[in-house]
């Protein structure tokens, strides 16, 4: 392995500067978190940074809303950033207006950052027609570019990007979890997986320097929160154990072992304590994110670092809350189980899938003792997301929301509440054409009755027998701390609404009464695709292969009937079957969508709760923005799509009325935000400053500015 050392100035030519955009976060009523970094010369420096902020207000001429002798109400802070904090700078900016826009820029002797625009908060319980937002999770630097987060920079009037976890990737350039895009994977730093403070802060700061992340961190602030990749792959803390699937304490293979070894042992060298990773991911995100930590400990980790338990109150329209799910009180068994392992010896010893719904069968007693085992541990109270005090805490926020009368509460969660129960592939015939079933299952029989490729198929029919959840990461593996959450969220809410992610595929669903698969609705929970990262659809794919016409099928080797290349349906209904089968399995779930990556654009009223699903088009994500927007006629971004959009009435908690014409929501066509042009104007310097993204200001640098102590400056991290 190598060693990851503070980024400096000669990563970019030799030239210092902002190369790292800015951000902004965690709004309030009266301020709100700014954020930049600052590359250096050296390591040892100490940089002066100075900080101006101003409202965008009618009364002021655009472009002097930045201008030190022209804008009397602009605020100033002088600030000082060295390296222990990897030259991040982050302030609470306080003091503003609440329910208003702003307009900011740092400059650094001849250098001056892109300037960001951000809001505040309405004041809690004052009339608010409406909150719109973007919903995002797992982006997988080396799965392609992100032109999810570049489609949402564009969106108009937008007040929040809502993040839901996984906004790096841990793993090293040799891993197959992420590999799609090889021009992505070269670019990869570092090109070991991130165990180190200075690997994770290596790693942000490639996130940071993409083009489509600095458009999106500059147009609006950001409400974020964790899930396991910031750290490592199902991370797990603190009851009574911490650790994570994807940590090896000592790596049996080394630096010099083939991509294949190393992807095999999830390493390429010894990764130490549990302890000292957490602290590192924990720091670096702290760091590099625009977030307010809360006073408060998260497991294994430094409690000056604080926890992520945020709540935001937004005028009279909801209440958001977000916090830790991983390392703070998360059991390590339901996060480390394989669910597929369960079934696999029933999968192997009974190859005739008629027999596993028939009562007093072999196949069917077993099937039903592993299900009892599972569900036994999947409602067993020792096992925990979250402790105590957040249940707690859910609990007071939401009822003190419902008591002021608030429409929406809202809860960040980066694993989904949905049961996902899998389909049994026997079944997939139904949601094909009838011209269609015949062949396909033909097809899907054989593949069934094949004692080796026929596996995965006969393990997804055993857990469709009694409704095993796939996937017991989630909330399903702690369904007994997930009834005891509904419970309040049924008595303590109004309407409340589940932002989640993790799955890397379009959910949505209708969660009931206990976690239960059908019955009374509860809430709502609303997940995102991801923004890169692959999802079911192509797993699926492989299993199944593509749906063709009967006479485009023959006999293979193994002597069943395959699909020929290039069939005449293709991959269309194949994706399309396999929606449809998921919905079909799962009575909550009222939209699926496999086969692209993108986001949510959402909106909240007094009277609704609007989720569009924006898709990038298939293939798109291995296209750089340059070559995407060409192809989209020169569009301002790549082309994008929407699968549907999704309406809660404010008096029907659960309820999801579906409409194929997505029109909530508007998205700029043309041109980028004006505010990203405004001058910042040198009263005592009359040539332009060097601007780290390639456009130039001219800048003044007041005499009399304040430097805070390098002291003010750590209490901030």
């Amino acid at each position: 392995m190598g060693t990851s050392t503070t980024l400096l100035a000669d990563n970019f030519g030799g030239i210092p500067g902002f190369h790292h955009g800015v951000a902004s976060g965690d709004p309030l009523p009266t301020s709100v978190i700014l954020w930049t970094r600052y590359t250096p010369i050296h390591a040892a420096e100490t940089i002066d940074v100075e900080l101006r902020v101003a409202k965008v207000d009618e009364g002021v001429p655009f472009n002097d809303l930045l201008d030190k002798e022209k804008n009397v109400d602009l605020k100033i802070e002088a600030l000082a950033v060295d390296n222990s904090t990897d030259f991040t700078l982050k302030i609470d900016m306080t003091g503003l207006l609440a329910g208003s826009n702003f307009v900011y820029a740092f400059v650094a002797k001849e250098f001056v950052s892109p300037v960001g625009q951000t809001g505040t908060a309405p004041e809690s319980n004052v009339p608010v027609s409406e909150m719109t937002h973007a919903l995002f999770s797992c982006a997988a630097y080396s799965q392609g570019y992100f032109h999810a987060y570049d489609i949402a920079s564009t969106m108009k009037d937008v007040d929040l990007y809502i993040h839901v976890g996984d906004w790096i990737y841990e793993h090293g350039a040799y891993s197959s979890y992420a590999d799609n895009s090889q021009e992505r994977d070269a670019q990869l730093r570092p090109q070991w997986e991130t165990v180190s403070l200075d690997d994770y802060r290596q790693r942000y700061a490639l996130y940071a320097e993409d083009e489509a992340v600095q458009n999106l961190r500059r147009r609006a602030p950001l409400f974020v929160v964790w899930d396991d990749h910031e750290i490592a792959d199902n991370s797990y803390g603190n009851v009574p154990e911490s650790g994570a699937a994807n940590h090896q304490e000592e790596c049996p293979v080394n630096s010099t072992a083939t991509n294949e070894e190393k992807n095999k042992e999830h390493c390429d060298f010894d990764e130490g304590a549990i302890g000292d990773r957490f602290n590192a991911a924990a720091r670096a995100y702290m760091e590099w994110m625009p977030v307010r930590s809360s006073p408060g400990s998260m497991g294994l980790v430094d409690s000056k670092l604080g926890t992520l338990t945020r709540v935001l109150e937004w005028g009279n329209l909801a209440t958001l809350v977000a916090f830790d799910t991983r390392i703070s009180n998360r059991s390590k068994e339901p996060t480390l189980s394989k669910p597929l392992n369960d079934f696999l010896p029933v999968a192997i010893k009974h190859t005739n899938v008629t027999q596993y719904t028939e009562e007093g069968t072999p196949a069917r007693e077993e099937i039903d003792q592993v299900s009892a085992e599972i569900m036994a541990k999947m409602y067993d109270s020792q096992f925990t997301m979250v402790g105590t005090e957040i249940v707690d805490m859910i609990k007071d926020k939401f009822s003190m929301s419902k008591e002021n009368g608030k429409p929406w509460q809202i809860m960040l969660s980066p694993t989904m509440m949905g049961p996902n129960i899998v389909f049994n592939p026997a079944d997939l015939w139904q949601y094909v054409p009838p011209d269609k079933r015949d062949a396909l299952k033909a097809h899907i029989d054989g593949l069934m009755a094949n004692p080796l490729a026929g596996i995965p198929l006969r393990i997804s029919a055993a857990m469709s027998v009694n409704n095993v959840p796939w996937n017991r990461d989630d909330w399903n593996g702690f369904a007994h701390q997930r009834k005891q959450i509904l419970s309040i969220l049924k008595e303590y809410s109004n309407n409340p609404i589940i932002l989640s992610g993790d799955l890397h595929d379009s959910w949505l669903w209708t969660i009931y009464e206990d976690g239960n698969v059908t019955g009374v609705p509860v809430a709502v929970n609303v997940g995102s695709p991801g923004v890169t990262a692959p999802g079911f659809g192509r797993s699926a794919m492989t299993f199944l292969g593509k749906l063709v016409d009967e006479d485009d099928v023959e006999l293979g080797e193994d002597g069943l009937k395959a699909p020929l290349g290039g069939g005449k349906v293709g991959t269309d209904l194949s994706f399309d079957m396999v929606e449809r089968a998921f919905e079909g399995a799962n009575p909550g779930l009222a939209h699926a969508e496999v086969r692209h990556e993108g986001f949510v654009a959402g909106k909240i009223t007094p009277t609704e709760h609007i989720a569009q699903y924006i898709h990038v088009g298939e293939g798109v994500a291995l296209s750089n923005y340059s070559s995407a927007r060409d192809a989209n006629d020169g569009g301002l971004t790549a082309g994008y799509l929407c699968s549907g959009k999704f309406t809660t009435p404010a008096d029907a908690p659960g309820v999801i009325e579906k409409d194929v014409v997505c029109d909530a929501i508007d998205f700029e066509m043309n041109d980028r935000p004006l505010e990203w042009t405004i001058p910042v104007p040198s009263t005592d310097k009359p040539e332009p400053l060097q601007r780290s993204s390639g456009f130039t200001h001219t800048l003044a640098v007041a005499p009399s500015l304040i430097f805070f102590g390098q002291s003010l400056l750590n209490s901030l991290f």
